[in-house]
Parts: structure tokens; sequence; C-alpha cells
């Protein structure tokens, strides 16, 4: 693969990422949030190290629904992607920025410290997202098919070869989705 062409659509789907964060961010103007509201015994209760202990929640799926979900985005942004021509993956990118964006909003609005809110994110976010990205050139190269097709009026079936090229986002996703897990 041409690593030129990578980082170009790399840089596509993070600028659409970016601008649903900023949509998120700034759209969110409910001022009158108070951090008392969101302060509920039973889901403290819930999150606490004793109650995980006590199967109050079952600590064995949550790694699985993480994969499992991490794994359903990355289809989406690659597969449905394609087959769309990029549209998918571009309104994917931008709602995942937007619940970013709203997320740390609102943790900023119920006055959580910012190491509270770095801790969230840091570990296993930008990894995270690095991998649907590259899962994510895949469906914006539905749009260079169609176009391809269209314009010259060739139907080139793309390479499967590129199997290998999977690997990585995949090992990437796991990753993430373990240090995502240790957050529980």
């Amino acid at each position: 693969m041409d690593h030129k062409k990578f980082i170009f659509k790399i840089l596509i789907g993070l600028s659409f990422w970016l601008i649903g964060f900023l949509i998120g961010y700034y759209s969110n103007t409910d001022k009158s949030i108070k951090p008392d509201i969101y302060r509920n015994e039973k889901i403290e209760f819930a999150m606490s190290p004793k109650s995980i202990s006590f199967g109050l929640v079952n600590i064995d799926n949550i790694f699985w629904n993480i994969v499992i979900n991490n794994l359903n985005v990355a289809f989406f942004v690659s597969i449905v992607g394609f087959l769309t021509g990029g549209i998918i993956t571009i309104l994917i990118f931008i709602w995942n920025g937007i619940i970013v964006g709203i997320i740390i909003r609102n943790a900023i609005l119920m006055k959580m410290t910012t190491k509270f809110i770095l801790y969230g994110f840091v570990y296993h976010g930008p990894i995270e997202v690095f991998a649907l990205l590259w899962f994510g050139t895949i469906g914006l190269d539905g749009f260079l098919f169609y176009k391809t097709v269209f314009s010259k009026n060739i139907f080139l079936l793309p390479s499967l070869t590129r199997s290998k090229f999977l690997i990585i986002p995949l090992g990437l996703l796991l990753i993430s989705a373990y240090l995502e897990f240790l957050l529980f």
C-alpha cells in the first residue's frame, strides 16, 4: 500500500472525527448541569471494586462487550463504509467525535478533575481512534472504487490481499479494549 495515500486517508478520517468532536463539545449548551444530579449512590456502588467482586456487575462480559462494540464499529467504517463510497465511514467518524466531545464537555461541566477526564480517555482512546481510522481507510477507498466505476466504466474488484493489512488494527482494537476494560 502506498504510505502517502494511507496517511492522507488517516488525516481525512481524523479531520472528520475532529469536526465531530468540536460539534459535540460546543453544541452542548446546557449550562445548568449540576454535579449533584449525576451523583447516584446506586451507580457509584455498582461501579465500586467491592460490588464488582460481589457480582453486581458482570466483569467478565465488560471486556467482550467492548471488543464486540469496537469490532462492530470497525466493520461499519470499513466494509459498510466501502459499500457506501465512504459516506458511512465519514458519518461514523463525525458521530464518534460528537460523542467524545459531549462526554468531555459534560465532565468539565460536572467539575470532574482534568486527571479523571484524561484517565478515562488517554490510555485507550488514541489507540482505539487510530485503529478505527485505519479501518476507515478501507471505507474511504469505496469513494475511489465508485469513482473509477462511474468515470471510466471499469469494474475492478478490490484486492482481498490486504488481509495482512488488517492484523495491526485488529491488534490495536484488542489492546485498546483491554485498556478500556482496566478502567472498570
